[in-house]
C-alpha cells in the first residue's frame, strides 16, 4: 500500500540529478541524507541496508529515500543507477526506506524519462522541464501501485485518470464502479487514501495541469484540459496546493 503522502507531495526544490555506474561489490554508505530521493535503476541490482532490513532495488523496484535517512547500499551487480534529490513543501514520512514496485506496462516511459532527466537538467529552462517529468514520474511509480490495489479501488484510481478531463466527477458515479452505497463508498475511500474522493479527483487534476504548465497552452486552456469547470477554480486549488498561482 502507497503512503497517502507520497501521492500527495508537491516539489519545492529539485536538488540535483546524478547518474552512476558502479561495478558489483561497491559499497557506498549515507548517513542523514540531506534531501528526499528517488533511486532507479537502469540494470543491475543493489540491496540498501537499514536497521537490519533488506530493500532490493533494481529495474523493478524504486527506492524512496527518505530526508535524515541512514544506510548503506551495496551493488551486487554492476548497474546503471539514477538519483534524483528533491525538497518537498508537505512530505513528512519518518526515515524508513520505501520500495516501490514498478509493473511492467511502466518500465520502458520510466526509462524514457529516467534518460532525459539529467541530459536536460544543465540546459536553459531545463529546470522547468525536468520539474514537469518528475511529476510524470510520480505520476508513473504511484498511481500505477494504486491502480494495482487489490481492495478494490484499483477501477476508481484507474477511472478518475482516464477521465481526469472530465468537468464533474461525482462520488455517486464512483460508487457505481464498486457496487457500494455512496456513503459507504466514501467511508471507505477515505479510510484507505486518507482523504474523500472528491478531494483525491481535485489533487489529481492539479497534478495533472502542472506537467501541462510548459508553455505549451494558455491558463485556461490548462484548466479545461484538467476538468476544472473555470480558470478561478483551477488558480485557487493550484494556489491551496502550492502556494503558487499557476
Amino acid at each position: 500500500m502507497i503512503n497517502q503522502d507520497l501521492t500527495n507531495m508537491i516539489i519545492s526544490e529539485l536538488c540535483g540529478i546524478f547518474v552512476s555506474e558502479p561495478k558489483a561489490d561497491t559499497l557506498s554508505v549515507m548517513n542523514d541524507r540531506p534531501s528526499l530521493g528517488l533511486s532507479f535503476k537502469l540494470y543491475g541490482k543493489s540491496v540498501y541496508t537499514q536497521n537490519g532490513k533488506e530493500y532490493i532495488s533494481d529495474s523493478k523496484n524504486v527506492l524512496f529515500l527518505p530526508k535524515g535517512a541512514s544506510y548503506t547500499a551495496k551493488t551486487i551487480s554492476d548497474s546503471k543507477c539514477v538519483v534524483i534529490n528533491f525538497n518537498s513543501f508537505n512530505a513528512d514520512l519518518g526515515t524508513d526506506i520505501i520500495k516501490i514496485p514498478i509493473f511492467d506496462e511502466g518500465i520502458e516511459e520510466l526509462c524514457d524519462l529516467l534518460n532525459d532527466l539529467p541530459a536536460a537538467y544543465d540546459e536553459s529552462f531545463g529546470h522547468y522541464r525536468n520539474m514537469s517529468k518528475l511529476y510524470k514520474i510520480f505520476e508513473l511509480i504511484f498511481c500505477q501501485s494504486a491502480k494495482s490495489d487489490n481492495s478494490g479501488f484499483g477501477s476508481v484510481i484507474k477511472y478518475i485518470d482516464e477521465n481526469i478531463g472530465k468537468a464533474n466527477i461525482t462520488n455517486a458515479e464512483l460508487a457505481e464502479l464498486v457496487g457500494f452505497s455512496e456513503v459507504y463508498f466514501r467511508k471507505l475511500f477515505k479510510k484507505r487514501f486518507g482523504i474523500s474522493p472528491i478531494q483525491y479527483v481535485i489533487n489529481r487534476r492539479v497534478s495533472y495541469a502542472k506537467q501541462l504548465l510548459n508553455g505549451q497552452y494558455r491558463i485556461a486552456e490548462v484548466a479545461e484540459k484538467a476538468g476544472f469547470n473555470s480558470i478561478y477554480h483551477f488558480s485557487r486549488e493550484f494556489k491551496k496546493q502550492t502556494g503558487k498561482s499557476p
